[in-house]
């Protein structure tokens, strides 16, 4: 229990001096200086989420319920990719997942060999995997639901970014695998996924910041540096 309360002041200690004053300046500094700022906040607070989250959270319940599998979660830091981070850093999610979507859909997605249909529908489920079109079912119905839990929280609607962006992970899944001079690379693979995980994570939350502080803005006919402070300070009140 002091492990975690303490682990919070930590995290509220990032978010308020290390990543809120970077965020008051965006607007002056740019999305993209932003973003390398927030690199490594944003990776010590998704560490510090992780930690509470499946070592403090989860086996904290487990140990109530007296639940015997306590496998949360598997070495995704050593991660080739999206695909086999997404499998490892949440292993219920993933479970869940994997039975309910991604299996259903990869053992019917293929036509009898006696059906003669020529319609689009066909044609599409002739040419395309079943494991390609299992993960890209996965895909969006795990986009979607990030995508709501983002507008939810944020009170706004942002053009679909989250859903988007996670929804471009499936072509890059693709290219890295047929590409051979990069699957056999396994460390490349891994130094790739570091690269997209630090760097990812402080862009998408820039462009979320950045519209809701500019929309916030409009509607009071104010500029967004001054707007920023207050939503900075009601943001750390929050957290």
């Amino acid at each position: 229990m002091a492990g975690t309360a303490g682990i919070f002041v930590v995290f509220y200690i990032v978010v308020a001096h290390l990543m809120i004053p970077h965020l008051e300046r965006m607007s002056e500094t740019g999305v993209m200086i932003t973003t390398l700022h927030l690199m490594g906040p944003m990776a010590t607070c998704w560490l510090l989420f992780f930690f509470i989250t499946f070592d403090s959270i989860a086996n904290g319940f487990a140990e109530l319920t007296r639940f015997a599998d306590r496998r949360f979660y598997d070495d995704w830091w050593n991660a080739r990719g999206l695909d086999e981070f997404s499998r490892k850093w949440n292993r219920p999610v993933h479970m869940f997942l994997a039975r309910h979507i991604y299996m259903p859909v990869r053992q019917n997605w293929r036509i009898r060999s006696d059906s003669v249909t020529k319609d689009v529908i066909s044609r599409i489920r002739k040419s395309v995997p079943a494991s390609v079109a299992a993960m890209a079912a996965t895909f969006f119905f795990s986009s979607i639901l990030h995508e709501v839990t983002i507008v939810v929280a944020c009170h706004r609607w942002n053009h679909a970014l989250f859903f988007f962006s996670q929804m471009m992970q499936i072509p890059l899944i693709i290219l890295s695998e047929r590409a051979s001079w990069f699957k056999n690379q396994q460390a490349l693979r891994n130094w790739s996924f570091w690269l997209a995980m630090v760097s990812y994570q402080p862009f998408l939350l820039c462009l979320y910041t950045y519209k809701a502080f500019e929309d916030r803005a409009k509607a009071m006919g104010g500029s967004p540096t001054s707007l920023i402070a207050v939503s900075a300070n009601a943001t750390t009140g929050v957290l």
